[in-house]
């Protein structure tokens, strides 16, 4: 028991650095945290690339090179990166981030809220494979990097894809209920007047009810209808930093 006690110290600090998580490191002034994984050259370029797409389109496109993730969970350790960095506008949300652990041979995207009707994570993680990958293979992660990140800013700068055209269905509905309304009318007019031409006044009388009867129904009816408009008013807000959970992942 003696001796238990004299080696817990022992075995309760050895793997101390393994059950440490790894630090976040503080957010990057120039859009790019590389840990030497591209050269000072392309760190530079990535940079000018990244503050320009920002100056454009307002939108805020961070990259972060790490050199391994230090045994932590891919998806876990760089949201946790892009949530502590609130990449994207505080408001919109709209901020992306794109890591690269080169030991680790592994790459993830995260995708604010703002931009998820823009790029999709199935999008992001085909112009992650298909333009970096292959120089990542070939350990050119300069070039890589590079193309991942102008890859995900043409797509980002097209927009979100046109919704289909509209079918009209409801504009064909609302000039449908017009049309009725109108025939309906005109049908009372004529009803009215062959009535008083056929029965005189007492025709006249039980048709002028008819009319008021349908003028009420109608003033009635528009008076309880409210669009509802500020009940619906407003949608999903937060701090900078808040992404939908999905992103995009894979190695080489």
């Amino acid at each position: 028991m003696r001796r238990l006690r004299l080696a817990l110290p022992f075995l309760l600090l050895w793997p101390g650095a393994a059950w440490a998580a790894k630090a976040i490191p503080p957010s990057p002034r120039s859009y790019v945290h590389n840990e030497g994984v591209v050269s000072a050259a392309a760190e530079e370029r990535l940079s000018r690339t990244l503050s320009s797409f920002a100056q454009r389109s307002h939108h805020q496109f961070v990259v972060a090179l790490f050199q391994s993730m230090d045994g932590e969970s891919l998806e876990d350790y760089s949201n946790k990166v892009f949530r502590a960095w609130k990449v994207g506008d505080a408001k919109g949300n709209d901020g992306l981030l794109l890591c690269l652990y080169k030991t680790d041979r592994k790459w993830r995207v995260e995708v604010g809220y703002g931009l998820e009707g823009t790029i999709t994570d199935l999008q992001a993680g085909q112009i992650a494979r298909e333009q970096g990958v292959p120089h990542f293979k070939g350990g050119d992660f300069d070039g890589g990097v590079q193309a991942v990140v102008d890859g995900l800013i043409a797509r980002l700068e097209k927009g979100a894809a046109p919704p289909p055209p509209s079918s009209g269905s409801a504009e064909d509905f609302s000039a449908l209920v017009t049309v009725v309304v109108v025939v309906f009318i005109l049908l009372m007019v004529v009803v009215q007047n062959v009535m008083v031409s056929t029965m005189g006044k007492r025709a006249r009388d039980s048709a002028w009810f008819f009319i008021d009867f349908t003028q009420g129904s109608s003033s009635g009816g528009s008076s309880g209808w409210s669009s509802g408009g500020s009940d619906f008013g407003g949608g999903f807000s937060g701090g900078g930093g808040s992404s939908g959970g999905g992103g995009a992942s894979g190695g080489w």
